[in-house]
């Protein structure tokens, strides 16, 4: 019997996939389970404007997210510390999304920043932002020293 899988099943193949299975399996378990239907021709048809309309919307995220990464390369952010010989306080993920919110940049979360430790010293950094699986930015981040 052809099923067409609901949800990833161990062993057997990921959700969206056609697979040939014995049909005691298929009516015994998998269909009363909820993870695979049977493959009529209807369903096919479904799934593939559902595949039709995953990849749009696939194909606009991409989109977004390039637009995105090429407005933070035209992007600098600075930041004051305060202290004459070492500086006190850091600059956080959390900073960097404030200030980026205050630039008008709303999309990116606090998740999507690779930084390890917070920035502590003054100087230039460029920290790699996840945009989308693949797309990376870079946000470039000044910190200053403040003068009593």
């Amino acid at each position: 019997m052809k099923i067409l899988l609901l949800k990833d099943v161990k062993g057997l193949g990921r959700e969206g996939e056609i697979k040939e299975v014995k049909d005691g399996y298929a009516r015994n378990y998998l269909i009363p389970k909820g993870l695979a239907i049977e493959a009529k021709e209807g369903v096919l048809r479904h799934m593939k404007e559902i595949e039709k309309q995953r990849a749009n919307k696939e194909k606009h995220i991409r989109e977004q997210a390039e637009k995105l990464k090429e407005t933070l390369s035209s992007l600098s952010l600075s930041f004051t510390l305060k202290g004459k010989e070492k500086t006190y306080g850091a600059v956080t993920k959390i900073d960097i999304v404030k200030e980026l919110e205050n630039k008008g940049i709303t999309q990116i979360e606090k998740s999507q920043i690779i930084m390890d430790n917070p920035l502590k010293d003054p100087g230039f950094y460029e920290i790699p932002v996840k945009l989308y699986r693949d797309i990376e930015g870079v946000i470039k981040i000044w910190i200053i020293k403040e003068k009593d």
